[in-house]
């Protein structure tokens, strides 16, 4: 069965959303893609088991997009109001285990995953990367 689904870390808008606490109900699908934000907001030594969990669902050419807020989007969606005053303190309460692209090569394994593409904005960046042809 063909699949994209997006993790979260609000709660889920569609049905092809999951909460990131709801991982494991993704156990049986094999995906073509999968889209994960705000993984800063996870403790430190999660990332990288979120990671490989969600590398080990995608087909072989499946695509994963991950998208990382900087210190400046987080501070412009709390003044905005987007996001909660607890979330804001959680957020710089754990500011060294702030999640950044240098730091989630660490998990990825190059032999089986190409980057294809880096986008880089003022707010955030954004990875994409594919699952090669086993």
């Amino acid at each position: 069965m063909s699949r994209n689904i997006n993790i979260s870390i609000t709660e889920p808008s569609d049905k092809n959303t999951i909460h990131i606490n709801d991982l494991a109900s993704i156990i049986n699908y094999s995906c073509d893609s999968i889209k994960v934000a705000c993984l800063e907001f996870l403790p430190e030594n999660a990332h990288g088991q979120v990671i490989n969990i969600l590398l080990s669902k995608l087909k072989p050419l499946g695509k994963l997009i991950i998208t990382i807020n900087n210190v400046t989007s987080i501070t412009k969606n709390f003044m905005a109001g987007s996001m909660s005053y607890q979330d804001f303190l959680t957020f710089f309460q754990n500011k060294q285990s702030l999640l950044s692209i240098d730091s989630l090569y660490t998990f990825i394994d190059f032999n089986t995953f190409d980057i294809i593409h880096i986008n880089q904005e003022e707010y955030f960046t954004t990875l994409f990367l594919e699952r090669k042809q086993l």
